[in-house]
C-alpha cells in the first residue's frame, strides 16, 4: 500500500511538472531538459512558494481580525505593491535588485510605504486598533485599485494589457534563484508565525481576554502585522495579486483541524501550496497550447467552493 501511494504521488508530481505548451514524453532530450530545468520546476517551486506564504497569511489574518472575510488581499499592502508593479511596468522605472524582475523593487517600496501609513492609521495614543487596521487596508486597496485604473487607461495598448495580464497572476519565471529566495522567506517568516501560533489561539478569542491573560497585544499585533505584510508584499509584487488561496484554503484546513494555530498554520501552509500548485497545473493544461493565467483558475474555483463552505458551515459560527 505504501509503495502504491509513493507511485502515485510520483506520477502525480510528474504530470505537474510535465504537461503545458511544451508537454513531455512528447518533446525530449536537451530542449526537455531546459523547460524542465528552468521553467517548469521553477515555476512548480515558485507557485509553492507564493500559496503557502498567502495561505499563512490569511489564517493569521482570518484570527487577528476575527473576521472570517480577512484575506491577505484586504491588507492595503497587497494593493500597494500592484500599484507599484504597475507604476514599474507602465512608465518603465526599475529599482533593480540582483536576480529579481524590474518591477519587484517598486513594488515592494510601495507595499513597506503602505504597511507603514496603514499602522499609523491604525495608531491611537500608543494603542493599536485592530478595527482600524482592517477598515484602513481596505479603503487604500480601493484607493490602490483607482490608481492601477487610471495608470493603465493612461498606458498605451501593449501596456495595458501586459499589466491586466500581470495583474491575472503571472507564475512564470525562469530559473530557481527566485523560487528558492521565496521558499527561504516563507520559510523564516512562516516559523516566525508558527512562534506565536498560542498567542493566536488567544487572540482569536479576543484582544481583552488576550490582555487578560498576560499578552502584550500591542506589540503581539504589530509583530503579526509586519510579518503577514512582508509575506504579501513579496509575494503579491513578484506574481501580482492571485486571490482566493489566502481566504479559502485556511477555511477549508479549519474545517478539518479545527482551530488550534499549533496544527492550522502549518497545515495552510502545506495545503496553500498544493492548491495553488494545482491551480497553475490547470491553467497550463485546460487550453493548451495557451495558458490560463493563475488567478482566474483560483477565482472560478475558489467562489464556488467558498460557498460551499459557507453552506456547511455552523449558522453561529465559522467553525
Amino acid at each position: 500500500m505504501r509503495n502504491t501511494r509513493r507511485l502515485l504521488g510520483s506520477l502525480l508530481v510528474l504530470g505537474l511538472v510535465s504537461w503545458g505548451a511544451v508537454s513531455f514524453p512528447r518533446v525530449q532530450g536537451p530542449t526537455a531538459d531546459l523547460v524542465l530545468q528552468t521553467l517548469r520546476i521553477p515555476r512548480v517551486l515558485l507557485a509553492m512558494g507564493v500559496g503557502a506564504g498567502l495561505s499563512l497569511s490569511g489564517a493569521v489574518l482570518q484570527a487577528l481580525f476575527r473576521n472570517p472575510l480577512a484575506s491577505p488581499l484586504t491588507l492595503g499592502v497587497a494593493g500597494g505593491a500592484a500599484f507599484g508593479g504597475i507604476l514599474a511596468m507602465v512608465f518603465g522605472i526599475q529599482v533593480t535588485l540582483p536576480g529579481l524582475p524590474f518591477f519587484f523593487g517598486f513594488a515592494l517600496l510601495f507595499a513597506l510605504l503602505t504597511l507603514f501609513l496603514t499602522y499609523r492609521l491604525a495608531l491611537h495614543e500608543g494603542r493599536l486598533r485592530i478595527a482600524v487596521l482592517l477598515l484602513a487596508g481596505v479603503v487604500l486597496n480601493f484607493f490602490y485599485s483607482g490608481l492601477i485604473l487610471l495608470t493603465q487607461y493612461l498606458s498605451d495598448y501593449t501596456r495595458t494589457f501586459e499589466t491586466v495580464r500581470w495583474l491575472m497572476g503571472n507564475l512564470s519565471i525562469v530559473g530557481l534563484s527566485i523560487p528558492l529566495t521565496v521558499l527561504g522567506v516563507v520559510g523564516l517568516v512562516g516559523l516566525g508565525l508558527f512562534f506565536f501560533s498560542p498567542v493566536l489561539n488567544l487572540l482569536s478569542q479576543g484582544t481583552e481576554a488576550a490582555h487578560a491573560l498576560g499578552v502584550a497585544v500591542n506589540k503581539t499585533v504589530t509583530a503579526l502585522f509586519v510579518l503577514v505584510s512582508l509575506l504579501v508584499g513579496v509575494s503579491v509584487a513578484l506574481t501580482g495579486p492571485i486571490g482566493f488561496v489566502g481566504l479559502v484554503v485556511p477555511h477549508a484546513v479549519r474545517q478539518w483541524v479545527g482551530a488550534d494555530h499549533r496544527t492550522l498554520l502549518p497545515m495552510s501552509a502545506l495545503w496553500g501550496a498544493i492548491a495553488l500548485v494545482v491551480a497553475d497545473w490547470i491553467g497550463r493544461v485546460l487550453l493548451m497550447p495557451q495558458e490560463l493565467p493563475v488567478g482566474v483558475v483560483t477565482g472560478l474555483l475558489g467562489s464556488p467552493y467558498f460557498l460551499w463552505l459557507l453552506y456547511r458551515s455552523d449558522r453561529e459560527g465559522w467553525g
